[in-house]
């Protein structure tokens, strides 16, 4: 489900984010099924069904069995290889068929990704020492500015599009021996309009905290971009 009237979020705005999941959503599942419903009141007892007032609005998907998570398949040992090389090529044929920002787009532009590590700062702030965090943020501001012409170039190059932006092991099911994202993309249209090399450092990043020393060192990602 997603957004299920307890969110803090108007029911539009839910009503907004949970189209976006189930239009982006569905190419990641071949057969699943995703729809668009409505929680209707009243609040202390919503329901599907009933016709009260709109609440909010949740998405309804196929269930997937959570022995095939790839998380849990990893802890158990059971992902193998192959696994990990179909995944990239499936991560690999959805970023290329993502649209693209246009030229004029604020998404990619360099003042928009150091806004939305900013974001993400802030919220380290509250677990970080403040001066781990100011150093953070100079070296960001330094290396956004740094790279402002290559981030332009990347824009200009079709390079930013609406991709995943959540890739993790927690929403990686194995069906039929095939590994498969599922679900998770990224409600915020800021962070999933970002440059393809977005996805794949998270997938990278993913493998790096998940897996064990001999899997990092044989990892041979089939992306490319």
């Amino acid at each position: 489900m997603a957004g299920d009237g307890r969110n803090g979020c108007a029911p539009e705005m839910q009503r907004r984010r949970c189209e976006d999941e189930v239009r982006l959503n569905r190419p990641l599942v071949g057969a699943g099924t995703r729809e668009l419903l409505s929680i209707h009141g009243p609040a202390e007892s919503p329901s599907f069904t009933c016709s009260g007032q709109v609440l909010g609005y949740a998405e309804a998907m196929d269930r997937v069995a959570a022995a095939s998570l790839g998380s849990l398949r990893l802890a158990q040992g059971a992902l193998e290889p192959v696994h990990k090389v179909r995944l990239a090529e499936f991560v690999d044929r959805f970023d290329r068929t993502a649209v693209s920002a246009g030229p004029g787009s604020a998404f990619g532009r360099p003042d928009t990704v150091l806004a939305g590590m900013q974001v993400v700062l802030s919220r380290l702030a509250a677990v970080a020492l403040p001066e781990t965090c100011r150093l953070l943020e100079r070296w960001l501001r330094q290396q956004t500015a740094a790279l402002a012409h290559r981030l332009a170039r990347r824009l200009a190059g079709g390079h930013v599009r609406e991709g995943h932006d959540d890739l993790r092991l927690q929403h990686v099911a194995v069906l039929a021996e095939r590994a498969r994202v599922f679900t998770g993309v990224e409600h915020d249209p800021a962070r999933r309009w970002t440059d393809v090399l977005g996805d794949v450092a998270a997938w990278w990043s993913t493998w790096w905290r998940m897996a064990g020393a001999t899997w990092r060192s044989s990892f041979s990602t089939a992306i490319w971009i």
